[in-house]
């Protein structure tokens, strides 16, 4: 269930995307001449489209900017500008230019002198969907941080806090078999102490070190049965009886 939901924000935001460049960029609509700044996007290929009021030259207040790469409706951003700059509520949907599918990713949020600030829900084509606040410091998952609940599309759901795109702190999961942990998570990795329970019943008391159960597991079973495991990086160990199955793996 992790490998399926964790990092789902990485994917959302534009890391990784051949929408991103470093520096700072001003970008005109070649009809009225109303320039926008593209902050860390690379727009050098493209032509806009700003529908808005200009202040000096810069776009300001509410509109609607579209961006084209030859030919190819790129991304669309509809909502408040400050200074050429998304501000205030906006919807942004993007596109990636290296697919032949129009895969449009789209962001409601809360924006701040162009980076996210506030109520922020986000949807992937493919389903998978972000509820939550976050603030950003780059139109990049690295550097983020923020608290919701991720939807993937096959049902999976974390509710907890989040730090650059990974799962954080305390969280939630719950899986769609009707299995649900809580627990401590570091880097998108389960850490700390945490308690799962099982669809059937039953109860396991984990502890984890960088996503690999390591120590004793406490499993109390629905019929009121209990019983304890071992295990050492995410190996389980042969117990005092001999009973339990030597090299097992546990698979996160």
């Amino acid at each position: 269930m992790m490998k399926s939901l964790n990092g789902l924000l990485a994917a959302f935001l534009l890391l990784g995307s051949p929408l991103w460049a470093a520096e700072i960029q001003w970008i005109s609509d070649p009809v009225s001449g109303c320039k926008v700044r593209a902050d860390g996007v690379d727009l050098s290929k493209d032509v806009i489209s700003w529908s808005g009021a200009c202040v000096d030259q810069v776009a300001e207040g509410k509109g609607v900017l579209v961006w084209f790469r030859d030919g190819r409706l790129l991304g669309r951003y509809q909502g408040g500008m400050q200074q050429g700059r998304f501000h205030g509520n906006g919807l942004l949907a993007y596109d990636n230019p290296q697919t032949a599918e129009h895969d449009y990713v789209q962001i409601q949020a809360q924006f701040k002198q162009g980076l996210i600030d506030g109520r922020t829900k986000i949807k992937k084509p493919s389903g998978d969907q972000f509820d939550g606040w976050l603030r950003t410091s780059s139109l990049r998952a690295k550097g983020s941080t923020g608290f919701g609940v991720y939807t993937s599309a096959a049902g999976e759901v974390y509710r907890g806090p989040l730090k650059d795109g990974l799962f954080e702190g305390r969280g939630e999961l719950y899986e769609i078999d009707g299995g649900r942990m809580r627990g401590y998570f570091m880097a998108g990795e389960p850490h700390g102490k945490s308690e799962y329970h099982a669809a059937n019943g039953d109860v396991y008391r984990i502890n984890w070190v960088n996503g690999k159960i390591d120590g004793e597991v406490e499993i109390m079973r629905r019929d009121g049965s209990s019983d304890t495991q071992y295990w050492q990086q995410g190996v389980l160990q042969p117990s005092l009886s001999g009973s339990a199955e030597s090299g097992h793996k546990n698979e996160s």
